[in-house]
């Protein structure tokens, strides 16, 4: 599958999970964990009804502040979401609310639920492809799950 088709299958997925935002009052566990997010993030692997796809080069997502971005295989930026964390679940809780998707315009204000996990360089998200199922549970999918794992490798500067 191209790099562009699975973007958009990813966005795509991506943008059927919807949901409100995480609870308030964890700014500073929050705060902390969007620093170490801070930079630009490589696909490796996504798993996806059991089946684990590994990548040489992936799609590139970033965050730069409060804001996540998906690039398109050209490089060019494909979507934009505002972040809210919520550390103090578990597992995490990542939320991200769509301000820009040029590709698919009446999207923009749907927020996605999922879930994080930040270990050293590598990321993984988890989130429902599918508008009527709950955030993720878990980071590990199995045949018939209604979500998608990806795990991204940090880009060195």
């Amino acid at each position: 599958m191209s790099r562009h088709l699975h973007l958009i299958l990813v966005v795509w997925l991506l943008v059927a999970a919807g949901g409100p935002s995480a609870e308030p009052g964890k700014e500073g566990a929050a705060a902390k964990d969007l620093a170490k997010l801070q930079g630009k993030w490589m696909l490796v692997a996504e798993d996806f009804d059991g089946k684990v796809t590994r990548y040489g080069k992936g799609a590139v997502i970033g965050f730069d502040k409060e804001i996540e971005v998906e690039y398109d295989g050209d490089g060019g930026v494909a979507v934009k979401s505002s972040v809210k964390l919520d550390p103090a679940q578990s597992p995490k809780a990542i939320d991200l609310t769509i301000t820009f998707m040029p590709i698919f315009p009446r999207e923009k204000g749907r927020t996605l639920r999922g879930i994080y996990q930040l270990e050293g360089d590598e990321l993984k998200l988890a989130f429902p492809y599918a508008p009527y199922r709950e955030r993720p549970k878990e980071f590990k999918t199995e045949k018939g799950a209604h979500f998608t794992v990806v795990t991204y490798k940090r880009v060195k500067p």
